[in-house]
C-alpha cells in the first residue's frame, strides 16, 4: 500500500473508531518515535496516553460548559464564626 494510501486508510479508521486526538496527531508523534528510535511499544503507548489525557481535558470541559456555573467564582474567606475576614 503506498503512503497516501496508508494514510487515507487510517484517517478514516480513526475517524470510525472516534479517536480525534490520534488521528490530529500521529504523523508529528511518529516522525518524532523515528528520530528518537523509540520501540512500537513506546510510540502506541504515547499516543494512547495522548488520547487518554485529551478525551480527559475534554470531559472536564464538557462538564463544566453543562454546569452553567460562573467560571472565575470565588469565595470570600470567611473566619471560624463565620464572619467576613
Amino acid at each position: 500500500m503506498k503512503t497516501a494510501e496508508l494514510d487515507r486508510a487510517l484517517q478514516a479508521g480513526l475517524k470510525v473508531l472516534r479517536m480525534p486526538a490520534i488521528r490530529n496527531c500521529y504523523k508529528e508523534m511518529a516522525d518524532q518515535a523515528r528520530r528518537e528510535s523509540k520501540s512500537f511499544e513506546r510510540f502506541l503507548s504515547e499516543l494512547v496516553t495522548h488520547e487518554q489525557q485529551t478525551r480527559h481535558t475534554n470531559r472536564i470541559q464538557r462538564w463544566l460548559r453543562d454546569s452553567r456555573l460562573p467560571l472565575y467564582k470565588h469565595l470570600i474567606p470567611l473566619t471560624a464564626d463565620g464572619c467576613r475576614t
